[in-house]
């Protein structure tokens, strides 16, 4: 953690203020975990849905409202399936969320179970024709999560990310620009302090112009994204996931 908040901030930050931020993360993390525990019992998920409210409200009452299929480019902060969750709460609507496999079964299957339990389809990883079935969905008028903020060795595109070039998943991208009506969206989900409370951040990508050349719209896409979260975690970078290794390489 401390080596990736040195990476990010440098000197600009004091020793003492990020060893502040890598608790708070750490401590996020964990209760994290918790809320997802709690949350898996359906008494409590309506109470746990509302430990989150969304900002902008109003753009989010309008996305769902649309009969346009709407991509979200989640990040790893806060405690993200909670968007999710209060997302088919408060409109009803189901969505679905492109996740890769984790190392261990038990907890794969857990997470899955739950997830499938707050009303998600979940798309797996791994496998060819990924994005075809995002873009599917998008072109029905669905909602597809995918989370791009992971290291993604050769396969992804080289963009910065908190200032950093990073090689960072291309799939949402690739997904958008072939359903080509779809809207797009950042979202940063964000802890209150160190207590329950969240702030889910929409923020929709919006003058994008395609040039033709699928290669260079999905790298300058997949930047406009990481640029969108970015801009969110910097200004909360106590919820963001730090101890997973986002920059491996140079």
């Amino acid at each position: 953690m401390l080596a990736n908040l040195d990476r990010i901030y440098g000197e600009r930050l004091s020793p003492a203020r990020k060893r502040s931020i890598a608790r708070s993360a750490l401590r996020n993390l964990f209760m994290s975990v918790a809320e997802l525990a709690r949350s898996s019992h359906p008494r409590a998920r309506d109470e746990v849905a509302r430990m989150l409210e969304f900002e902008p409200r109003a753009l989010v009452d309008e996305l769902a409202a649309d009969p346009r299929g709407s991509l979200f480019a989640v990040a790893h902060s806060g405690s993200w399936d909670l968007c999710g969750l209060r997302f088919i709460h408060d409109y009803g609507r189901r969505l679905a969320v492109v996740m890769k496999p984790l190392g261990t079964p038990r907890f794969q299957a857990e997470l899955v179970a739950a997830r499938h339990g707050y009303g998600f389809d979940v798309i797996t990883t791994g496998r060819a024709g990924v994005v075809q079935d995002a873009a599917l969905r998008l072109k029905q008028g669905g909602i597809v999560c995918m989370l791009p903020d992971q290291f993604a060795r050769r396969a992804g595109v080289v963009v910065d990310f908190l200032g950093v070039p990073a090689s960072t998943h291309v799939g949402p991208a690739l997904a958008a620009l072939r359903a080509k009506s779809c809207r797009i969206f950042a979202v940063v989900d964000t802890r209150v302090g160190d207590g329950p409370r969240h702030v889910c951040h929409v923020r929709e990508i919006t003058g994008f112009q395609r040039s033709g050349n699928v290669r260079a719209d999905a790298t300058e896409l997949t930047r406009r994204i990481a640029d969108a979260m970015s801009a969110i975690v910097l200004e909360h970078p106590e919820s963001y996931l730090w101890p997973h290794r986002r920059w491996r390489t140079r």
